[in-house]
């Protein structure tokens, strides 16, 4: 099984998870081009180019076709691969993602590039970035851009995420292994999408009260937090 973390986050997202899933799957936890203890790649990056670097991996290690569960980003880079490589992918677990036609209005403006955007991803990316990225702190700023850049020097990751998921929602019909769709009601993909992926894909959606970061806790809104695994409790 592999685990895809989110966008500008790490594999320390899901220690929950592993432990939990590791009981019964082999996991594995790839963190992507960029991202966490992962150095960054020269040239333009994209969800189906990091799609095929989870492809390149799985084949690498000679996993053989996978259950592969993505969180939000993590769930777009899964989309891709069960597209590009459906013979990779065996089941599809995706938690807070979405197509292009799928993200909120809070989510759209986040992403959008702008100052604003910059100065609050930043404060969300930059900690652990410094921490953990191979290419040293000031790295940050060509991967992610930060307050004060240029759209000219912000070449990668806020572009991927300007750009979307770069599919639509009929083509989420060529994937035809299981897929689980999970969606809080306060995420950064409208419940209303999640709806029309559930009436493309066969199995259906699990929703309950969260927000975007809630596959960990949401005790602020003072809900039931998830079971070990992730998966809202029945």
């Amino acid at each position: 099984m592999l685990l895809l973390h989110g966008g500008g986050v790490t594999a320390d997202s899901w220690p929950a998870q592993i432990a939990a899933l590791a009981e019964h799957y082999q996991v594995f936890v790839p963190e992507r081009r960029g991202h966490g203890r992962t150095q960054d790649v020269a040239g333009p990056i994209s969800y189906p180019v990091m799609a095929d670097d989870t492809a390149a991996f799985i084949e690498e290690l000679g996993l053989g076709p996978v259950r592969v569960v993505g969180w939000s980003d993590g769930g777009i880079v899964a989309m891709h691969l069960a597209l590009r490589r459906l013979g990779l992918v065996t089941k599809l677990a995706l938690f807070g993602s979405g197509t292009s036609e799928g993200f909120t209005d809070h989510t759209a403006n986040l992403m959008d590039g702008g100052e604003e955007s910059r100065q609050a991803l930043t404060a969300m990316f930059l900690g652990p970035y410094e921490v953990l990225s191979p290419d040293g702190p000031e790295h940050f700023r060509v991967v992610r851009g930060g307050p004060g850049e240029t759209d000219g020097h912000v070449a990668r990751r806020p572009t991927v995420w300007r750009d979307g998921p770069q599919f639509e929602l009929e083509s989420l019909r060529k994937i035809t292994v299981p897929v689980l769709i999970m969606q809080g009601d306060r995420d950064g993909v409208q419940p209303e999408h999640s709806a029309a992926m559930k009436r493309t894909f066969p199995d259906r959606p699990a929703r309950r009260p969260a927000r975007h970061l809630a596959r960990r806790t949401d005790r602020e809104a003072g809900t039931r937090q998830p079971d070990a695994a992730g998966l809202p409790q029945r």
